[in-house]
């Protein structure tokens, strides 16, 4: 009998997809927080490499900046692929 079982990476994919089509209020904070968290990452990553402050200062935004423009067109994409014109 064949294991129809779906791997790790199958069920993230998936949950990480609905997440990104789902318009809640509580799943767009959770995007927020979420692109947050990174921006605060690369700033520190950036702070520990020694990076002049001024170019510290702009990390976190800009990280911000072109996550969340990409996480909405990643979820747009994927709700037409996944689910059909709505």
């Amino acid at each position: 009998m064949p294991n129809h079982k779906k791997t790790i990476i199958r069920r993230a994919t998936e949950a990480f997809t609905s997440w990104l089509c789902d318009n809640s209020a509580a799943a767009k904070f959770e995007r927020t927080v979420a692109q947050g968290v990174l921006g605060v990452v690369a700033a520190a990553i950036s702070a520990a490499t020694g990076m002049p402050e001024w170019l510290n200062a702009l990390v976190a935004p800009s990280v911000m900046a072109v996550l969340a423009p990409s996480m909405d067109m990643i979820g747009k994409s994927l709700e037409v692929s996944v689910y059909g014109d709505r």
